[in-house]
C-alpha cells in the first residue's frame, strides 16, 4: 500500500500512465470489478498494481469477466483459417493481428511492453555468451520453433504483420 500522499511515480522509477488509467477504465466499463484504490503502474522490471488503501479481508480485489480474456476460442473465432494450428500459434497470430488495430483490445495492448530482456530476445552477441549451456540450446530451439510458426502462418495469412521480426534473427 502507498503511504498517504505518496505517488506511484515516486517508487522505484515506476510509471503510472494514461494508458494504465485507460486499461482500468476499459476493464471496469466491460464488467470488471476493480477497487478504485487500485493503481496500475510499471517500471523497467515489469507491470504491477498498488492500492492506496488497505483492502479488508474477504473483499474481492479483482473480478475479470471472461469476455476480457484472450483465450484460444477468441483467437479461433477471429482467425478461423488457423483452427488446425497449435493453440500457441493461433494466440500469437491473434495478438499480432490485434496489436496493430484500434479495436476492442487496444487499452490492453497499449500497456504491454515493446521490448523484453529475457534470453529469447537477446541479440546474437548476447546469445553467444550462453554457448555451451543448456539455456543456449533451449533458446535456440524455441527461436527455431517461432520461426517455423511464423512461416506456417504466413503461408495462410501472408498479410499478417507479425509483431517480432523473426526473419532478421
Amino acid at each position: 500500500m502507498l503511504d498517504s500522499g505518496e505517488k506511484p511515480s515516486n517508487r522505484n522509477d515506476s510509471i503510472a500512465t494514461k494508458e494504465h488509467d485507460n486499461l482500468l477504465q476499459w476493464c471496469r466499463s466491460n464488467g470488471a470489478i476493480i477497487p478504485e484504490s487500485v493503481i496500475l503502474s510499471s517500471n523497467l522490471t515489469g507491470g504491477y498494481c498498488l492500492t492506496t488503501r488497505d483492502i479488508p479481508a474477504g473483499e474481492p480485489i479483482f473480478h475479470i469477466p471472461h469476455k476480457l480474456c484472450i483465450t484460444p476460442t477468441v483467437a479461433t473465432n477471429a482467425i478461423p483459417v488457423l483452427s488446425a494450428f497449435t493453440v500457441h500459434t493461433q494466440l500469437c497470430a491473434f495478438l499480432c493481428m490485434e496489436r496493430r488495430q484500434a479495436g476492442f483490445w487496444k487499452p490492453y495492448f497499449d500497456v504491454l511492453p515493446e521490448t523484453f530482456t529475457t534470453p529469447l530476445y537477446f541479440s546474437g552477441e548476447e546469445l553467444d555468451i550462453l554457448k555451451g549451456t543448456s539455456l543456449y540450446h533451449t533458446v535456440s530451439e524455441r527461436i527455431n520453433l517461432w520461426k517455423q510458426e511464423y512461416t506456417d502462418v504466413l503461408s495462410v495469412l501472408p498479410h499478417l504483420d507479425w509483431y517480432l521480426s523473426l526473419q532478421e534473427s
